[in-house]
């Protein structure tokens, strides 16, 4: 009998063990992660070299089955989600280095993001289809834009720890406020009664996630930390040009 019961407990650790505090994903970040003013950049030649821990972390997610993952909280689901994204994402760009940029990948009547080279929930699927069909439809949750990062110059910061479910609200505020308060990305002036904010293309292609264009521009004037701007200042917004360069260390 105590056979059968040690045999069941690592047969259940076996298949609901994913483990929520990403460790060796965490190795990953904090050994080819570095910060270099607002931005940080990743060393994708010696990630290359040394891809262990982002192999078994990748590996470990494609063995997470549909009844383990619904049996998550929800912010269990979407750090997951926000970390495995990333994790293909650096894992896409080391198996195609040395690129300068990532959407030099793929077909020339396709896009990176739409390669289905992820194992996940028993599936093949695409970058698109984890962001646009999973993470955006089904958390309506804005803040994922300034998480999501899709290897380049333009895009959030690669932050140099996981997202963590118990942690994930404070961490995308913090990525939020970071990407807004970046000068490279994010820019407001006000002249006399006008502000003029020239912000992140990221904010044409999705304003939409953040609700109307008032909603919009109050979630960035908030961000930025211009809590004193007088709200009869009529408002222009205009979007910068994208740098889709590879954020690689060099």
């Amino acid at each position: 009998m105590k056979l059968i019961v040690i045999g069941l407990y690592f047969l259940t650790t076996s298949v609901w063990g994913f483990n929520h505090d990403h460790g060796a994903y965490s190795k990953v970040l904090k050994s080819h992660v570095v910060r270099k003013g607002p931005q940080t950049l990743v060393d994708y030649k010696e990630l290359k070299k040394a891809p262990a821990d982002l192999d078994s972390y990748i590996v470990s997610l494609g063995e997470i089955s549909k009844k383990e993952f619904e049996s998550w909280s929800k912010d269990q689901k979407l750090a997951t989600l926000i970390n495995g994204y990333n994790a293909w994402t650096l894992k896409l760009i080391t198996k195609n280095y040395h690129v300068t940029s990532i959407k030099d990948i793929g077909p020339f009547y396709s896009t990176p993001w739409k390669i289905k080279f992820i194992s996940w929930l028993g599936e093949k699927v695409s970058l698109d289809d984890i962001e646009h069909n999973i993470i955006r439809k089904q958390f309506k949750e804005p803040r994922i834009h300034f998480a999501l990062v899709c290897a380049a110059i333009g895009c959030p910061s690669l932050q140099q720890e996981p997202y963590l479910p118990k942690e994930l609200d404070h961490q995308l505020e913090k990525a939020s406020k970071e990407f807004l308060n970046d000068k490279n990305k994010n820019r407001a002036e006000v002249t006399g009664n006008k502000l003029n904010l020239q912000v992140s293309s990221i904010f044409n292609w999705y304003g939409q996630d953040f609700g109307t264009r008032e909603e919009l521009i109050a979630y960035i004037v908030k961000g930025m930390g211009l809590t004193e701007i007088d709200k009869s200042k009529r408002v222009s917004v205009s979007y910068l040009d994208y740098d889709w360069s590879l954020n690689e260390k060099k």
